[in-house]
């Protein structure tokens, strides 16, 4: 028996909290769209016998009509049964997608929060399908055990709620199950007794994501379950933060920013600027940038140094400026975390009004031209 395992495909995602331009959150959102289409696309020619999508398959407060069509669509071209288990971003509720819209003959919404089974007779198959009915956190799934009846046995669904952080959570399956389904990956990780397994999103969607994308392939033989995960994002997110402490010469620091290859033209890029910077680095700093933001997709590029200075020499100078560096000094003795890094930069930026310098900014820096600044009430 052959079968695709996925989930977290997310149409139609927001990318307005990274934030993105709207010009690159469109091309990320249409990148999910594809990835759909290629798994699709590889059940119907391996061919798989089903596929099992374990939640979150499009955002339900965002997704589009144009969307909708789409995926309809695209799950009808796959020839083989697609099985799907809502999840907390896209639940079945009354003003769902899924109550509303017919789906094609060979999709089976799971539409209740308990476990409904449903029989594949051409593979032998017994489906076990969990649905999440609100954007809360999912409940406590039921105990499932059915019976041994020379069928083989699925549950699927997004996951179930645990107390506190990812303890171990109560494991409310068992009998004839030989594989669970889930698409909340860290309840995969706790359980490595049994053959629970996660599907990450196939298209990566933030910077939290590491690796690329990927969905999960199974093949289940008489003696074993094989998975195997199979790469297919096509966006990479990727942050570097880079201490200039480290790099005593701007030779060091330049070959942190362009020698490494792994951000390309499908990357979006975030580098994190801390540390000294001196006065004669800015220049060939602007270049490097430049040279970045032409490499990749998206470059946000925030700068949080501050001048290479000896600030307790300044701090004792007898002039206007030394009152101003020792009594910020001072401050920062006994400053913390965000309060500190504030006084860092007030004090470096105070360095470049005193010094006729002004500094970077600290937000990312102005996008090219064409592309939108996302807002509190951008669409990306």
């Amino acid at each position: 028996m052959r079968l695709i395992h996925t989930a977290n495909i997310l149409l139609d995602r927001s990318y307005a909290g990274i934030p993105l331009p709207s010009t690159v959150a469109n091309t990320c959102r249409a990148r999910r769209r594809e990835v759909l289409e290629n798994i699709i696309q590889r059940a119907a020619s391996w061919p798989a016998d089903a596929v099992l999508i374990a939640g979150n398959l499009f955002e339900h407060d965002r997704v589009t009509p144009e969307t909708l069509t789409f995926l309809r669509q695209t799950l009808a071209g796959a020839g083989v049964p697609v099985l799907i288990a809502p999840g907390p971003r896209d639940p079945f509720a009354h003003d769902s997608p899924y109550a509303r819209m017919p789906w094609p003959d060979n999709a089976v919404v799971f539409d209740a929060p308990s476990w409904r089974s449903v029989t594949l007779d051409d593979a032998s198959l017994t489906v076990h399908g969990f649905a999440a009915v609100s954007m809360a956190t999912p409940p406590a799934l039921p105990p499932l055990a059915p019976s041994a009846d020379g069928r083989r046995h699925i549950a699927l669904a997004y996951g179930w709620s645990a107390p506190g952080d990812e303890a171990l959570p109560p494991h409310p399956l068992g009998g004839a199950v030989g594989y669970a389904a889930l698409g909340k990956t860290a309840q995969a990780r706790v359980i490595p007794s049994f053959p629970v397994h996660a599907a990450a999103s196939p298209e990566p969607t933030g910077f939290e994501d590491e690796g690329a994308g990927a969905y999960l392939e199974i093949e289940w033989t008489d003696d074993e379950v094989i998975v195997t995960p199979v790469e297919c994002g096509r966006t990479s997110f990727l942050r570097w933060a880079i201490d200039t402490a480290t790099t005593p010469a701007w030779a060091d620091l330049e070959q942190a920013l362009l020698a490494r290859t792994e951000a390309d033209a499908e990357t979006v890029l975030e580098v994190v600027l801390t540390g000294p910077m001196p006065v004669a680095w800015q220049e060939g700093l602007s270049e490097a940038r430049e040279t970045l933001r032409e490499r990749v997709l998206h470059l946000r590029w925030l700068d949080d140094t501050e001048p290479a200075e000896d600030w307790e020499a300044r701090a004792a100078e007898d002039s206007v400026a030394g009152d101003f560096f020792r009594e910020i000094n001072q401050a920062l003795a006994d400053a913390e975390g965000p309060q500190a890094a504030q006084l860092r930069r007030a004090r470096a930026h105070g360095w470049g009004a005193i010094e006729g310098t002004p500094l970077p900014p600290r937000l990312p820096v102005a996008n090219p031209p064409g592309d939108e600044d996302p807002s509190g009430d951008d669409e990306a």
